[in-house]
């Protein structure tokens, strides 16, 4: 590394070194006059003529790094208060009181840094936007979610309620039909009771015709509502009548035998061949 290299990095580490100063709210370095004095010196030696007679240039990558350390590490400092400074620090700047007058190097640092300032506000405003719209479209994608949770959750509480309402109807059709039940049982054994209390009264012929037709009213009365509470309770389509056909068959059988033995007087005959 020759001798100008290594004056160039002392410089630039220098330069580095007075932008991370500018950063800092706590330092007011331009405070007083004294204070305003030797930042004008400690500029006007990093811009000095370097020992090869060529005047040192700072770099824009090393404008770059500090700042975006700084807004990085806000322990740092406030890149807008970089500005500010080098802002009063042109603007208080005077070449005449000087014997190495640096306005140029400051107005271009200043330019520099406004530059870069601009720069990075720019990228976090693109960045602000991108992420804004993400989060927009995740909101709308959760919001949708929501929604059709909820859309669902209607429908099964809608469904809930039907159900619920039609087993309430259900309930109070079975309460009803076993209260029908209940009544028609004890009708028909009231009335059976009152044919047996005169059965020594009648003929046999038509105690047996009674007692048969009460027996088919009240069987098929039992069934029929037995049979309704079945399809309420189970809901199947496959139900046989076979039974109570079956029922029905034997009680006309038994009261068509009745009536033919009341016509052909079976009972009379038998008692007469008794006698």
């Amino acid at each position: 590394m020759t001798t100008r290299d290594r004056e160039e990095e002392v410089r630039r580490e220098a330069f580095r070194e007075f932008l991370y100063d500018l950063a800092r709210p706590e330092k007011d370095l331009l405070a007083s006059k004294t204070d305003r004095s030797t930042v004008y010196k400690k500029l006007e030696k990093i811009y000095g003529v370097m020992p090869d007679g060529n005047e040192f240039r700072h770099y824009y990558s090393d404008i770059f790094s500090v700042l975006s350390t700084i807004k990085n590490n806000p322990e740092k400092g406030s890149i807008d208060i970089v500005g500010l400074n080098l802002d009063r620090i042109k603007r208080g700047y005077n070449p005449e009181i000087s014997h190495n007058d640096v306005s140029k190097y400051i107005n271009k640092l200043y330019d520099h840094v406004s530059l870069e300032m601009a720069r990075l506000s720019y990228t976090d405003s693109i960045d602000w936007r991108g992420t804004g719209e993400e989060r927009v479209r995740a909101a709308e994608e959760k919001i949708e979610g929501i929604e059709n949770i909820s859309k669902e959750l209607v429908s099964k509480f809608q469904e809930q309620k039907s159900s619920i309402e039609k087993q309430q109807r259900d309930y109070i059709a079975i309460l009803g039909i076993f209260a029908a039940i209940v009544l028609a049982f004890t009708g028909g054994i009231a009335f059976s009771t009152s044919v047996l209390n005169n059965i020594n009264c009648v003929s046999p012929y038509r105690l047996i015709i009674i007692v048969l037709v009460i027996g088919v009213v009240l069987i098929n009365t039992l069934y029929c509502l037995f049979y309704y509470i079945d399809r309420l309770a189970i809901r199947a389509n496959s139900k046989t009548i076979k039974p109570i056909i079956i029922a029905n068959a034997i009680l006309l059988f038994l009261l068509i035998a009745t009536i033919v033995a009341w016509r052909f007087g079976w009972i009379e005959y038998r008692n007469h061949l008794i006698l």
